[in-house]
């Protein structure tokens, strides 16, 4: 994690750090160790459940920036808009709504406008409670879960499409989860 932390410190564009929906939770506890000041601003509108788990990323110490998605203006403007005025780094999940593995337009819209780079993200926790039926389940790591995140190679988020970013997810997730099944002992190794 020492280079993504080093992407973070020595960024020139915004970045956005993406994975799908269903680990949430599992990310927050990824972040744990990382400094402070580099950890990803969360993202959420203004709904109960999306309150609810924004809670859970300030337990955990993360920055929360809420969009509104009643407003005049909107909330892809909104994001584009904090993106452009302080280059932070960002946590996303392009299937949001779901989790159903979809990455959404607004998505890459986002990822465009504001010229980001974009981060894949997959993180594999055991034991976990899981919820929702498939595709997608919806992991809730369980106290004193072990998890483990890699991240993959960054996409320039202009020329990015839905397929870039699902393929990165899917390699990430096969090679997280094939690290997760070997002896301990046997990690990930600069990933």
């Amino acid at each position: 994690m020492s280079e993504l932390i080093r992407l973070f410190k020595e960024r020139s564009q915004p970045i956005i750090c993406f994975a799908w929906h269903a680990y949430e939770l599992n990310s927050f506890c990824a972040f744990r160790d990382f400094p402070r000041d580099l950890v990803p601003l969360v993202i959420g509108h203004d709904g109960p459940l999306s309150r609810a788990l924004q809670q859970s990323a300030s337990w955990y110490g993360f920055p929360v920036w809420v969009y509104r998605r009643r407003s005049p203006i909107q909330p892809k403007t909104q994001i584009i808009n904090l993106l452009k005025a302080g280059r932070p780094v960002i946590g996303v999940f392009p299937d949001s709504g779901g989790p159903d593995g979809y990455v959404r337009p607004g998505f890459l819209e986002v990822a465009r406008a504001a010229e980001a780079i974009l981060v894949p993200m997959a993180w594999h926790a055991r034991p976990v409670l899981t919820v929702l039926p498939a595709p997608r389940r919806y992991c809730l790591p369980v106290p004193f879960s072990r998890i483990l995140a890699c991240y993959g190679q960054p996409i320039d988020g202009v020329h990015a499409t839905a397929d870039d970013c699902r393929s990165a997810l899917e390699v990430l997730e096969r090679r997280v989860s094939a690290v997760a099944t070997r002896p301990s002992g046997q990690g990930l190794r600069n990933e």
